[in-house]
């Protein structure tokens, strides 16, 4: 058995154990979500309670760490797209994990360098996204049958709500300290245990490749060209010709 033969059973084996238990997987997708992708944009929770740890800004200084949070989560989708696209899944999984966790550590020491405050705020927001993007395709763990979409939209609307809904993560931060007096220090370095769970999420489970669009042959479907990242029901070029 050559490696290419070896490759395509593990990946096959990783897209088996996916569909083997598609909500459960779907869940974690959207917890990946919920956990990452949007928490910069919380960041008017967690601005007072900087200023009350005594972390010394300038209010314009405070914006431009949000600013630079805001403007790497615009733009990363394109890089670890074609990250994506090259790699898989597991890659890309593992490796923005990884990055979200060196934003986390350097935002905790936010009360001893305003640098690192504004690093690793800029990384959380750039790589949040990434963590999402091997997520996208398990609504094709919901495929069409009989002219219907299955769940595949209302996982992709499951997931936009997680998006929006990551901006309570700071808002947690805000009630562990004034409640229970935790630090925003200790809180980051907590949270480290979110990138340690998408990254072992992405080594173990998620495969190398994306899932297939449709169970079937290409020769068998009713559709081509479909988005690997958005609902099964997506077309991106027409149907072939009847002719």
């Amino acid at each position: 058995m050559n490696d290419d033969d070896s490759e395509t059973q593990r990946n096959n084996a990783a897209h088996e154990t996916l569909r083997a238990r598609p909500l459960l997987f779907a869940s974690i997708g959207v917890a990946h979500t919920l956990l990452t992708a949007g928490v910069v944009f919380g960041w008017a929770s967690l601005l007072p309670i900087l200023r009350q740890e005594g972390v010394e800004l300038t209010p314009t200084q405070f914006a431009s760490v949000f600013t630079h949070g805001a403007i790497g989560n615009y733009l990363s989708s394109l890089p670890f797209g074609f990250l994506l696209d090259k790699t898989g899944p597991k890659t890309c999984g593992m490796v923005s994990s990884a990055l979200f966790a060196v934003g986390l550590y350097l935002c905790s020491l936010s009360s001893t360098s305003t640098t690192c405050l504004d690093l690793g705020f800029a990384i959380l927001g750039f790589v949040g996204p990434a963590v999402q993007l091997p997520t996208l395709h398990l609504a094709r763990l919901f495929p069409d049958e009989g002219g219907e979409s299955g769940a595949a939209a209302l996982l992709m609307s499951a997931q936009a709500a997680a998006f929006d809904g990551g901006t309570m993560v700071f808002a947690v931060f805000g009630v562990l300290v004034n409640v229970l007096g935790f630090t925003t220090a200790t809180l980051f370095r907590i949270y480290l245990v979110v990138p340690i769970f998408t990254f072992c999420t992405a080594v173990f489970f998620w495969p190398n490749v994306i899932l297939p669009d449709s169970l079937h042959g290409p020769e068998e479907a009713s559709y081509v060209g479909r988005s690997p990242y958005l609902s099964p029901a997506t077309h991106l070029s027409m149907r072939p010709s009847s002719a």
